[in-house]
């Protein structure tokens, strides 16, 4: 048997007596299995301190997945609305004297407006002498920085609207 057989074994075996510790501790309320009942887990006294732990509601199953499933939905109508910043500086060469522009700086940031309007983290585009964002349609364009607040972190761009070449 290899080391790392014994890990595994020792960690299923731990999990198996933590996660039967906790199913111990609920019970459901007889006569109540619908949708709209709770299960209250029973009282329990520590051992070791003797002092008796307040009992916690747990939400029944079919409300989870209906959390879980407007949690999915507020996610996927959202998520067009992010969109990743890259910025860039312009530097000269030392020896060819060229002027170039190199990457600066990443982030994300979020289009709060019609108007092209995205708010962002003032990290992402300190130091940058130029932004480009790309949306979640994989378009990039160039962005303007039209207010920032460095002490709160947050800083204000603006799409220009032709996508940048």
């Amino acid at each position: 048997m290899r080391w790392y057989h014994v890990v595994l074994f020792l960690a299923i075996l731990g999990g198996g007596f933590y996660l039967g510790r906790k199913v111990d501790l609920v019970l459901p309320l007889p006569d109540k299995q619908d949708e709209t009942s709770t299960y209250i887990p029973a009282k329990t006294v520590d051992p070791a301190t003797g002092i008796e732990r307040q009992p916690q509601v747990i939400a029944p199953v079919t409300q989870v997945l209906n959390s879980e499933t407007a949690t999915i939905k507020l996610f996927e109508d959202a998520a067009p609305s992010v969109c990743y910043i890259t910025t860039l500086s312009m530097r000269r060469d030392y020896w060819s004297r060229n002027i170039e522009e190199i990457p600066s700086g990443t982030g994300s940031g979020f289009i709060w407006d019609k108007e092209g309007h995205i708010i962002t983290n003032y990290h992402v585009i300190q130091g940058g002498d130029r932004a480009t964002v790309t949306l979640s349609d994989r378009k990039t364009y160039d962005a303007r920085v039209v207010g920032a607040a460095p002490e709160k972190d947050l800083a204000v761009l603006k799409l220009k609207h032709r996508p940048a070449a």
